[in-house]
């Protein structure tokens, strides 16, 4: 499997995590790194750097696995857009964007998933009345 791309692509699509046992140059295949991450956004952690940094694969792994987000690289993280998918799939994440939590719309995605995230909102804004009204229609019954 190691060199063998169509096992490769395969085995991945399985079991995105084998990505890991494969060699450089199948960890840098696009298509393979692809199958990797739509399986488990996870395997993104073993492609080569410069997939690691394509920002449709970031964004699929991102969407496919919002844990692995907080494990992005600072400006991954900083990207409002990758922000924005990840706290409307897990609102706690928010703690791991400390630069967007002065940003209204990301604090509301947040808040709608989870209003225990407006503990991460910055101070100004968890006192913000549409989050504030978001916050209880979400817990409310």
């Amino acid at each position: 499997m190691r060199y063998d791309r169509e096992i490769t692509l395969e085995a991945v699509r399985q079991k995105g995590g084998l990505l890991q046992y494969t060699s450089p140059v199948l960890q840098a295949d696009r298509e393979v790194v692809g199958a990797a991450v739509q399986q488990s956004g996870a395997a993104l952690r073993f492609a080569a750097p410069a997939r690691r940094n394509e920002l449709g694969l970031v964004r699929r792994a991102v969407t496919r696995t919002p844990e692995i987000f907080p494990f992005l690289p600072a400006e991954q993280k900083a990207r409002r857009e990758l922000a924005s998918v990840a706290v409307a799939r897990d609102g706690m994440l928010l703690s791991a964007v400390p630069t967007l939590q002065d940003d209204k719309d990301i604090v509301l995605a947040a808040v709608r998933q989870n209003p225990a995230a407006l503990q991460f909102a910055s101070s100004s804004l968890r006192y913000d009345k549409d989050i504030l009204k978001l916050c209880l229609d979400t817990t409310d019954g």
